[in-house]
């Protein structure tokens, strides 16, 4: 991921604090966080 990018989730993902930010270049293929009114706190996620 590129500075771009990166700038760009924190801009529209309300939740997207610096942490969160931090650790999305480390992700592997097929991981992601998931946040939101939905889920009591931000948590990591694999789709296969």
């Amino acid at each position: 991921m590129n500075a771009g990018d990166l700038a760009a989730i924190e801009n529209y993902v309300e939740f997207a604090g610096t942490d969160m930010i931090g650790l999305l270049p480390s992700l592997q293929t097929g991981m992601g966080i998931l946040s939101g009114l939905g889920v009591p706190f931000p948590m990591g996620v694999e789709v296969k």
